[in-house]
This record gives C-alpha cells, sequence and structure tokens, in this order.
C-alpha cells in the first residue's frame, strides 16, 4: 500500500513538472501573435539563411551563437553582451510572435550593435527551421 502512494505522488509530481515545461509565460503588455501568409515561402523555414543581417556578417561564431539563444527569450527581455576583442556591443530584443506559412515558431526581432559610440539597429523576422536554427525569412 505505501509502495502504491508513493508511485503516484511520483506520477503526480513528475506530470506537474511536465506541464510547467510545456507552459507557456504571458505578459499582459505583450502584443498579441499576428499571423502572416506569404505565399512564396514553403511551409519550412529554409535551413541555413543567418539571423542579424547586415549586423550578423561581422560577429563571431560565439556572437552568432548569443544572438541565436536571445531569440529564444521571452517577447521584450533584452540580451546584451559585448564582443570584447571587437569592442562591440550588442543588444538583441525578441518584439512579438508571429505565424509563417503555418509556422508558428517565428518572432519579429530587434537587434543594435554600438561600436566607437556609432550605433546600427534593424529589424527582422526568423522562424526556427527544420535543422532546429534560427533562420531569417525576410
Amino acid at each position: 500500500m505505501n509502495m502504491i502512494v508513493h508511485r503516484m505522488i511520483l506520477f503526480l509530481f513528475t506530470l506537474m513538472l511536465s506541464a510547467c515545461a510545456f507552459h507557456e509565460a504571458t505578459s499582459s503588455d505583450a502584443e498579441t501573435p499576428r499571423i502572416i501568409e506569404i505565399e512564396a515561402l514553403s511551409h519550412e523555414t529554409p535551413v541555413g539563411v543567418p539571423v542579424g543581417g547586415a549586423i550578423a556578417t561581422a560577429m563571431n561564431p560565439q556572437d552568432k551563437d548569443k544572438l541565436n539563444h536571445a531569440l529564444d527569450k521571452a517577447i521584450g527581455t533584452q540580451t546584451i553582451w559585448m564582443n570584447g576583442r571587437r569592442d562591440v556591443v550588442y543588444t538583441v530584443t525578441p518584439v512579438r510572435k508571429v505565424t509563417i506559412s503555418g509556422n508558428t515558431l517565428c518572432r519579429d526581432y530587434e537587434i543594435k550593435s554600438v561600436r566607437n559610440q556609432a550605433q546600427t539597429s534593424m529589424h527582422g523576422t526568423a522562424c526556427v527551421a527544420a535543422d532546429g536554427a534560427w533562420s531569417e525569412v525576410r
């Protein structure tokens, strides 16, 4: 009897943790996701289209990795880091969730770089591609 109770408690605990893992946090000031249907895009996001546009061309592999992780963060969460070797400060902010051609794993984002007091910024849209990495869609 005692073993059955322990197993039930363990099962319920596991179930509760699973529910937490799949629950998306929401924010009262987060925008409602928008749906975009773009016929030119296939149902799958192309693999290997780098995010970050012209700003990302100056990034080293570690910066690009940080950029990709920043897109995984909650909407409105800024990720800021400095590439000390190049004396560049990057800021990436996911702006809103979007759906493109049926892919719900897409986000509009803003990226800024500051180098020698000169700031460059751009907005982009990226989706998680078939390989699991973020890829630019426009």
